[in-house]
């Protein structure tokens, strides 16, 4: 059983690294054999230290998914943001009333002679 625990934590100790990395397509991978790791344990005695260590493992690794996560969502709507300010312009009148011009998205040279 000492295998199927330390093989748990070899696979949780790769994640954290995938994802310090940011290697998202690895992180992915890990899953079927994480799955596969916790079946092995969940039939089997394991020593209370042991899943002491295997939790607090994984509890960095969600810690990490949800910093991720966070970065992620943060990046769309930064993009989201972008992709309006291209869209349209926002302006103000007189009266501090805000208002929206919309911009020409089509992308025309003018060429001189």
């Amino acid at each position: 059983m000492t295998d199927a625990i330390a093989a748990l934590e070899r696979l949780l100790v790769e994640e954290r690294r995938a994802l310090l990395a940011g290697d998202l397509g690895a992180v992915a991978a890990l899953t079927a054999c994480k799955r596969a790791a916790l079946e092995r344990l969940r039939v089997a005695e394991v020593p209370k230290e042991a899943l002491d260590q295997i939790r607090e493992e994984a509890q960095r690794v969600h810690a990490l998914l949800a910093a991720s996560l966070d970065g992620i969502a943060t990046a769309r709507a930064r993009l989201r943001d972008v992709r309006q300010v291209r869209s349209r312009l926002t302006t103000y009148d007189s009266r501090g009333h805000k208002a929206d011009v919309a911009a020409d998205t089509r992308h025309v040279f003018e060429r001189k002679a």
